[in-house]
């Protein structure tokens, strides 16, 4: 490969890459007043809905005129420490106020670790087969044991798990936002950083969703985690510093993978990025040392996995579904999950068939869709996942141990108000990843275009795998990024 066909490729999966994420977003935010208005949003009239926009957009051309003075504000590292306080109370409150308890996926996960605790073996019976079906949601499972097995151990009853879960999210959540915190002040500067604050302190998700500690939540830390590690890795001048972060990083990306794998977009973003942005493939002794660094994490991570957990998983499951399953249920309906698509593969009695027949309907649905249906059905997953400003928060959040007039404003007859402003959140947060993604195009920042590879692998991966509100939240802080980004613009 000539030097000129090398930087012509790299040219061209940079900008192309950049343009297909332009156009995604475009049609995200050309959607976003059908979407809007179409929501069931209770006691919100469709007038008050447009006054709270004409607000929203009020108050955002305030900050903008304005920026000169606030920007004072936000360069005094006190206001971190404000800020957040001002999060953590906040949380705490909605955890003390609303009272939520697991239900779906989390429900299963928590009263199988509680189980588990007695009995330390995965059960393919229990919940439907739940555990048999997806054992994506082992290693989720095994951590939410053991956290569980510490604190009964520790004299915690098992009554008070569900709080002791929200705590564990809390704490998940709050390192995500503060490793996004270190990584923007390390890249970018401490005003902008500060911003990102501000953000998190202004999105309902950062509280409404402490209560389902699944793998969406701990996912977004996780992906902080590794972001901020690749920012470190690369700016520590200290080789034994550096190899130190790359174990550590090895040692999160193994736990990520197995929390949920799209954990791993950031780290593919990151190879393609390098690839773009390096002059020269000439490796050195310091890169060598940092990716050996790197597999020696992931080595023991392998190890200890193996060596804690073997006995707990089933070696014996022949009802494990396989990735086509989830192919085939995301080429029909919305694509999201179907009971019909669970049976038929339930009743499938070998591996074999399962992969075979789900392979054979996904063809067979790709077939009856088209292109003009495969276009649409791609338009609709889109929306689910990125434009459903709540993520769906007010349906997760219905159970709760003490119901009382707080939660009628959550999950109740009076939830249109967090409703519509968590949509005109999501739509704000839209307009400047587009105004970031076209900065991109006239200045290049590696950084940068790390997160918007990211964001649109997550977009690109939910177009062919299952849609559900709830899988953007991982990508929270690459999405705030992008936000942080456009306003920087």
């Amino acid at each position: 490969m000539t030097r000129r066909m090398e930087m012509k490729i790299k040219d061209f999966i940079y900008k192309y890459s950049i343009r297909l994420f332009i156009l995604i977003v475009a049609y995200l935010i050309v959607s976003f007043p059908f979407q809007y208005t179409q929501e069931k949003m209770n006691d919100v009239s469709q007038p008050v809905r447009w006054l709270g926009t004409l607000l929203f957009f009020i108050i955002a051309c305030f900050i903008v005129r304005y920026r000169k003075k606030l920007e004072a504000v936000f360069a005094k590292k006190s206001l971190f420490f404000i800020i957040f306080v001002m999060i953590f109370a906040l949380q705490l409150m909605t955890i003390y106020v609303f009272k939520i308890q697991p239900v779906n996926d989390l429900l299963y996960l928590h009263d199988e670790a509680i189980r588990m605790i007695q009995n330390p073996m995965i059960s393919l019976q229990r919940f439907g087969g739940y555990f048999a079906h997806y054992p994506n949601n082992y290693g989720y499972l095994l951590i939410l044991y053991c956290y569980y097995k510490l604190l009964v151990s520790c004299g915690i009853s098992v009554g008070s798990l569900v709080l002791a879960g929200n705590f564990l999210n809390l704490l998940v959540i709050d390192i995500g936002i503060l490793c996004g915190y270190i990584a923007i002040r390390i890249v970018k500067n401490i005003k902008l950083a500060n911003i990102w604050m501000l953000l998190f302190l202004l999105n309902p998700w950062t509280y409404f969703w402490i209560a389902y500690y699944y793998t969406h939540t701990i996912s977004f830390g996780m992906i902080m985690v590794l972001l901020l590690l690749f920012v470190l890795i690369h700016k520590e001048k200290d080789n034994w510093k550096g190899i130190l972060y790359s174990a550590f990083l090895g040692i999160v990306i193994y736990i990520g993978i197995k929390i949920r794998i799209t954990n791993l977009i950031l780290c593919i973003a990151v190879g393609i990025t390098l690839f773009i942005f390096w002059k020269q493939y000439k490796f050195k002794v310091r890169h060598m040392c940092l990716i050996l660094g790197m597999a020696a994490g992931i080595a023991v991570s392998v190890f200890g996995y193996q060596y804690k957990f073997q006995n707990m998983i089933p070696k014996q499951n022949t009802q494990e579904f396989p990735a086509t399953h989830w192919l085939m249920m995301s080429y029909h309906g919305v694509g999201r999950y179907d009971s019909g698509d669970v049976w038929f593969t339930s009743q499938l009695s070998t591996q074999k068939q399962k992969k075979e027949k789900t392979i054979e309907k996904t063809i067979h649905n790709y077939k009856e869709l088209e292109i003009k249906g495969t276009l649409q059905l791609s338009g609709v997953k889109l929306r689910e996942v990125w434009l459903t400003g709540d993520d769906d928060f007010t349906k997760m959040s219905y159970v709760s141990t003490d119901y009382g007039t707080a939660n009628e404003f959550l999950n109740g007859k009076h939830n249109g108000w967090i409703l519509m402003y968590s949509y005109l959140m999501r739509m704000a947060v839209w307009c400047f990843a587009l105004v970031a993604a076209i900065g991109m195009l006239r200045k290049r920042n590696p950084w940068n275009y790390v997160v918007m590879l990211t964001l649109l692998g997550g977009m690109i991966f939910h177009v062919f795998w299952e849609a559900n509100p709830k899988y953007s939240i991982c990508f929270m802080g690459v999405m705030m990024f992008m936000m942080v980004t456009g306003i920087e613009n």
